[in-house]
């Protein structure tokens, strides 16, 4: 049983080292803004971007590439894609912050040119 587990640790060592070097990153996104952090995120995982718009308060951008949608239509699986990936996006924004909302419109899963992700940072009754 130590054997085995010792061989497990040995298999998942290049990637432990590959999500340390990842974390790494993203600390040093994350100085530089929302937009960096979210732009290293998306490229590294699933997107290539257009337009981008940042204020204060909001950020815009589209995705003009998914490879999520690339690969859900690979595997014959596009029809529940919106479903597992990009019905997802809203919960995670408010569980990396409540403040945060995600508007979009529609996405390449759905058919349409581009992703256009439009977050607002909501004021609280603190902010002024």
């Amino acid at each position: 049983q130590q054997e085995e587990a010792k061989a497990k640790d040995k298999e998942r060592a290049p990637y432990l080292e590959e999500l340390k070097a990842d974390l790494e990153v993203l600390k040093a996104a994350q100085d530089k803004g929302a937009y960096e952090l979210l732009k290293l995120l998306y490229e590294k995982y699933s997107a290539e971007f257009g337009d981008k718009h940042v204020a204060e308060d909001k950020l815009d951008f589209n995705v003009v590439r998914c490879r999520y949608a690339e690969v859900y239509a690979e595997m014959g699986l596009a029809h529940i894609g919106t479903i597992l990936s990009c019905g997802r996006d809203g919960s995670l924004c408010e569980g990396y912050n409540p403040d945060v909302t995600l508007t979009r419109t529609q996405t390449i899963m759905g058919g349409a040119p581009h992703c256009d992700f439009r977050f607002t940072m909501n004021k609280t009754d603190g902010d002024d």
